[in-house]
This record gives structure tokens, C-alpha cells and sequence, in this order.
């Protein structure tokens, strides 16, 4: 039985025996780029795990934050999340944010979360982390050298041809002048509900999420978040 995934201009063959992980290096990252698909998933039933590497501590933005409890915040606004979203399989990590190009257990990390849940289908940041942050850019990789010998389709996550980094993002980027996200050959069209429904998800990152902080931003984000971008790679 196919799911009702469709996408244009291209299909993407989830089905109900397909295994779907979302491994990101902080929270609300899945939710920016996959918050849409993530709710068909868990609507059809397929079978979805969340798993983010870090708890999001180096983060720019610290919206209502009193004290140096950041972590164990954004922790919490993770697992709302997740429960909004339906997943009842996840993960929260406690790799050091902003650092993971340090870890040398990091491929390991990942190798492990893969061979235990046998995912069909594998999404992650495309391989320039969208504006350049290091650790999207690391998992990316990482998740890029165990396609081969776990044999899951990967999904990039990308962005519009359009798409500008705001200042906050060019702020943890390296190199941000020479990103070119990688072009994507999936889009998937949000309906007015999803859209609304990934903004109510997001909205639970209230750390992360301010509306009366750069308004004209926030503002722009809604009319990005009518689509999600996708670069489908095939096991060669």
C-alpha cells in the first residue's frame, strides 16, 4: 500500500512497511525542514524516529531564557514537539553543540542509531548544511558514508533557490560566501492546514521562536514554510 506522499515533480515510494529516521544535530531543526512530512508519517501510520544529537546548547537565541538552563529547555521544548507531532519513537543526545566536528565517536554515534533501527528511508541536512553550520555539515557526511553499507534511500532536506540565511544564521556559519545548497528534485506542497500546523509545532521552540523579534523574518519563514524541499539520493 503506498502512502498518500506525494510530491512534484517526482513520487516518493514511502509505504507502510517503511522505516523513516530524522536525525539532526539540534532540536527544531527537524521541525523547520520536515515538520509537514513528519505529521504524514505518523498519520500513516509509518513507522518514524526522531533523533537529535544535542541539546541545542551554544544556541544564539535565547528567547525568555533567565539563568544557564538553555539545555534543559530546549530539551523539553524538543519532547513537546515530538509529542505534538505524534512520534513516540526519539531521541535526545548530549553530544557538545557547536562541536561535533571534535567528536571522534560522532560517525560512531550515528553508525549505532542506524544499525539498530534498519531505516528504509534516512533524512538529513544536505551536504553544505543549508547556510553552513559545521554540524549540520558533519552529519550530513556522516550520514552520507553509512548510505553504501545500510542500503536506506537518503533524503536531503534543502532549501529554495531563494532562500537567505538571516543574520543569527550567518552567525554559527563557516565560509557562509561559498554555500550552495544542493538544487532539489522533491518538493513537497504543504495545505493551508499543514502550514498551520507546522507553525503551532514551531511555536513550542519558544526559545528559539519569537514573533515580535525580527517580525519581517518570521514573516518571510511563513511563506517558506509552504514548502519542503528534498534532494532524494539513491543507493548507487
Amino acid at each position: 500500500m503506498n502512502l498518500v506522499v506525494n510530491f512534484r515533480p517526482l513520487n516518493l515510494s514511502i509505504n507502510a512497511n517503511s522505516k523513516v529516521l530524522f536525525i539532526y544535530p539540534h532540536p527544531d531543526d527537524e521541525t523547520y525542514a520536515n515538520g509537514a512530512l513528519i505529521q504524514r508519517l505518523t498519520m500513516n501510520k509509518v513507522s518514524t524516529k526522531c533523533v537529535c544529537l544535542t541539546k541545542g546548547g551554544a544556541s544564539t537565541l535565547q528567547y525568555g531564557i533567565v539563568g544557564n538552563n538553555l539545555e534543559e529547555i530546549r530539551q523539553k521544548e524538543f519532547i513537546s514537539v515530538m509529542k505534538y507531532l505524534n512520534v513516540s519513537d526519539y531521541e535526545i543526545l548530549d553530544l557538545e553543540d557547536n562541536n561535533l566536528t571534535q567528536n571522534t565517536n560522532l560517525a560512531e554515534i550515528i553508525k549505532a542509531q542506524i544499525s539498530s533501527y534498519s531505516p528504509t528511508h534516512v533524512i538529513t541536512y544536505e551536504p553544505m548544511g543549508i547556510y553552513g553550520h559545521k554540524d549540520h555539515i558533519i552529519v550530513s557526511k556522516a550520514v552520507f558514508d553509512l548510505q553504501k553499507d545500510y542500503k536506506f534511500v537518503l533524503l536531503y532536506s534543502t532549501v529554495s533557490p531563494n532562500y537567505k540565511p538571516d543574520k543569527d544564521s550567518l552567525a554559527m556559519a563557516e565560509n557562509p560566501e561559498n554555500i550552495k545548497p544542493i538544487k532539489r528534485n522533491l518538493v513537497l506542497y504543504l495545505t493551508p492546514v499543514e502550514i498551520i500546523e507546522k507553525l503551532k509545532a514551531l511555536s513550542l521552540y519558544k526559545s528559539q521562536v519569537s514573533i515580535k523579534h525580527n517580525f519581517i523574518h518570521n514573516l518571510v519563514h511563513v511563506v517558506y514554510l509552504a514548502r519542503e524541499y528534498y534532494y532524494k539520493k539513491d543507493l548507487v
